[in-house]
């Protein structure tokens, strides 16, 4: 198996930065999970 690499991930609504750059690693056989407060709209994060 191999790992992820996810780099530079940008979000904007409008002209509304959301999401800056963000760069996420993960290696073979980690087990990572991405969360948000439940008042958040995360259902837009994959948009």
């Amino acid at each position: 198996m191999s790992g992820l690499s996810i780099k530079n991930v940008k979000k904007s609504f409008g002209a509304m930065d959301i999401i800056h750059g963000v760069d996420v690693e993960i290696a073979d056989g980690e087990f990572t999970i991405l969360s948000a407060p439940p008042a958040a709209a995360s259902r837009h994060c994959c948009a």
